[in-house]
Formats: C-alpha cells, structure tokens, sequence
C-alpha cells in the first residue's frame, strides 16, 4: 500500500528521556503548525510564530506567540510578534527571548536593530551572552520572486546592550540553514544547505572562534544534514 501524502501540520509533543533512551508522547501544542521556533526560560517553554493553515488550504504565516508552564502543566498566550514570522530564529539571550528582536519581562515584543540586510534561513546561537547569526538566504536586487533565494556567508555578532549589530569573518562556503552549538570558546557550525534547495544539504562542519575571529574546517558530517539541530551534553556536540 503506497504512503500517504505527507502533512507538514502538527501538534504532538515528544519528550526524550536520556537515562531511559526512549521517546515518549508529552501533551499537544494549543494549535497545529509548523516552522515554528522554541525557546525555553524562566520555567516556560515558548513556541513563536510559523504556518498556519487556513480552511481554504493557504499556508499563512503567523506572530502567534504560546506560553508553557512546567509547574502549572498548561498553555497560554503570550503577545503576538510585532509581524507574523517563520523560517526565523530564536535563541534566549541574558533571560529575553529574540526572533531577532526581543521580549521584555512583561510580555510584549519590542523592535531592536534591524540586521544589515533581510533575510531567512539564518541559524542563531547564544555564545558568551551573545548572539551570533550565521549565514542565511536573501533576494539580491537583480533577482525576481520566482526565482530561487541567494545563499549567504555572513556572521553577525548582535550585543544587546548597546542594540547593534557588527559584522565579522565571513563563513568559509555560503550557506544557510545549518546547526550551530556554542562549547568552550567555539561555536560549531555543522551541515546546511549550499543552495536555495534541499538537494544541496552539505556534510561540512567547522569550527568559529569569537574571540580570534577564525575559521577551522572539521572533518565532515557522517552524512549530509540541513535545518538539523545540536546540542552539547558532557562537553561533546550532539547533532
């Protein structure tokens, strides 16, 4: 019997518990969607923005903002993005949550300082209480709308008390959509993407220090990853 079609839509929740290596099913999300983000802090877990679906099947893109309390075991709604958002990212950064902008302790969103260029596609890590973002896709000004984005190579260092943005060495192939992970004084930077096009997933890994300002090729991923995510448990990088 042939698969069914595939749904991009979701609401499930799974827990994985390390010490019993299993998956197991943790509640539903207050709505389906997808390309959301998450971000964890102050005890809540919080979803932000994505697609959502429309009853005449349009994927539309939503500021919807949810809010997840391990104490009380509930959700509730927190203040919608300034702009509905997806294909962004999240990241927690000195207790406020950024999607590339922030959040303050009474739950409303606040612009920052717009990045020197629009774009998607750009993996954020917190390093040192600071916020790095590795390249990303963007649309030159030659390019139309039907034609596939641009991949990047820029990294850009974001330093919330004085709400700037600098840029540093670029990254040694452009790409976007990678896995990032902050361990010791490096950030990782592991797969993505060499194209607007998942064909392009790339096995390459490297290894970025902030305080030099350098680059190190790693030997390459077992296998080619994009829009992965890693992780550090027992200083060891986890994708």
């Amino acid at each position: 019997m042939p698969p069914g079609p595939i749904s991009f839509l979701g609401n499930a929740i799974v827990k994985y518990v390390p010490r019993e290596s299993k998956w197991t099913f943790s509640g539903k999300l207050p709505s389906k969607r997808y390309g959301h983000l998450a971000a964890v802090t102050k005890g809540c877990l919080y979803i932000v923005g994505g697609f959502e679906v429309s009853r005449d099947k349009c994927h539309i893109p939503t500021g919807t903002c949810n809010r997840y309390s391990f104490s009380k075991g509930c959700w509730d709604k927190v203040a919608s993005l300034k702009y509905p958002r997806c294909h962004h990212g999240v990241t927690v950064v000195l207790g406020q949550i950024y999607a590339v902008g922030g959040q303050s302790v009474e739950s409303l969103w606040h612009h920052r300082a717009a990045l020197p260029l629009p774009m998607c596609n750009s993996s954020l890590v917190v390093h040192n209480d600071r916020l790095f973002a590795f390249g990303g896709l963007v649309r030159t000004v030659t390019q139309d709308k039907s034609q596939p984005l641009t991949p990047i190579g820029d990294v850009l260092e974001y330093t919330p008390g004085t709400d700037t943005w600098v840029l540093l060495t670029s990254m040694p192939t452009p790409c976007h959509s990678s896995c990032l992970a902050s361990l010791g004084d490096d950030i990782y930077v592991l797969g993505g993407q060499l194209e607007d096009d998942a064909a392009t997933a790339t096995k390459a890994s490297y290894r970025y220090n902030p305080s030099t300002d350098r680059w190190l090729a790693l030997p390459p991923l077992p296998s080619r990853l994009s829009q992965s995510c890693a992780v550090v448990l027992r200083m060891h990088v986890f994708e």
